[in-house]
């Protein structure tokens, strides 16, 4: 028969004693300083009494040297709260006290409430999460010939191994969903998920926000490959800002001086672009940029990304007569956050 299962998530969380843990959402992240860090939750309700209890389930992301603890019984009458906030009662009258166990079988345990007590011992970092209590506890045993059926026995505790897998699969499952979900999947996952659809990406490259953003409309931008528009968009979510794009088969080669381009355009040809930006950036950005940009292009289109300067000004100290000095015009900056491209030329 199937049996209930109690989620331990943020409003179990909330009612429980903590020392040294702190809450994140649903889960419980040890005090990295303190050597004993303890959890003593209020009591599951199975709303019936002699319940037989089945398993507890516990994702723990901890360091080798930690050592959890986790203290656990079961009775019909519920107990006064004093006397069970105190993390000694646990050790002492606890039926089940198993150590460095993140599922824990809890057969032994027979009573309507369910109270549960965890310590993480030693220094360092640990985080709970996914706590589930399975009142049933296996999966497989109702399959076996009764005589094989006794709680608690030999066959029931091996076979609530294959019932521990069985049970973490079908969680992967249920997850699926928010796996596919590029508001909620891992931030690992997006760079798989832009190479779907042709594109190259690192995770490290940019924020999680800007990230998510870039690939939830990268289905857009796919369809917009090679236009004026894709290149637009992409320097827009990337940088935040609108930027200038000079086509330079739009422009007359006789010309000595372009506007908008500092040195000229001997250098360029009928298939050359230019992006001009405002924003600084660094020699790992402007690689990276230039690399994600490159593949919204058409073929045989030359990139350039040209970081422009700050603009010359006056204050209202200044007149605009025979002694006013307005320096030249500077596109480009070098400086220790700007690299040494085609665009820069040392005088």
């Amino acid at each position: 028969m199937a049996g209930k299962t109690y989620s331990i998530k943020k409003n179990r969380i909330k009612d429980a004693i903590l020392e040294g843990f702190t809450v994140q959402g649903d889960s419980l992240v040890a005090d990295e300083s303190v050597y004993r860090n303890i959890v003593i939750f209020k009591p599951i309700d199975s709303g019936k009494k002699d319940s037989e209890w089945g398993r507890l389930a516990i994702k723990a992301q901890m360091d080798s040297n930690m050592l959890i603890t986790v203290f656990a019984f079961a009775v019909n009458d519920k107990l006064p709260d004093d006397d069970v906030s105190n993390i000694e009662f646990f050790r002492r009258d606890s039926i089940q006290c198993t150590k460095g166990m993140k599922d824990v079988l809890l057969y032994s345990l027979e009573g309507r409430y369910l109270y549960l007590a965890i310590t993480i011992e030693e220094t360092g970092s640990c985080i709970l999460e996914n706590m589930k209590v399975y009142q049933h506890g296996d999966t497989f045993m109702e399959e076996l010939p009764e005589i094989y059926r006794d709680r608690n026995s030999f066959i029931h505790r091996y076979m609530s191994i294959f019932s521990t897998v069985h049970g973490e699969f079908q969680d992967e499952i249920e997850e699926l969903d928010k796996i596919l979900d590029l508001d909620t999947c891992p931030v690992e996952l997006l760079p798989v998920y832009a190479s779907w659809m042709g594109i190259e990406i690192s995770s490290k490259f940019l924020p999680e926000e800007t990230l998510r953003t870039f690939v939830k409309e990268l289905y857009t931008l796919t369809g917009y490959k090679g236009t004026r528009y894709a290149l637009e968009r992409v320097f827009q979510i990337i940088l935040g800002e609108d930027v200038r794009i000079i086509e330079n088969q739009n422009i007359n080669f006789t010309d000595d001086i372009v506007e908008g381009l500092p040195y000229g355009n001997a250098e360029r040809g009928p298939f050359d672009v230019d992006v001009l930006v405002r924003k600084r950036l660094s020699e790992t950005m402007y690689q990276q940029l230039l690399f994600l940009a490159n593949q919204f292009v058409p073929a045989r289109t030359v990139l350039h990304i040209d970081v422009l300067g700050e603009s010359s000004v006056m204050d209202s100290g200044s007149y605009l007569d025979m002694n006013a000095n307005l320096p030249e015009d500077k596109a480009v900056v070098l400086d220790e956050n700007v690299g040494i491209s085609d665009r820069i030329k040392l005088q």
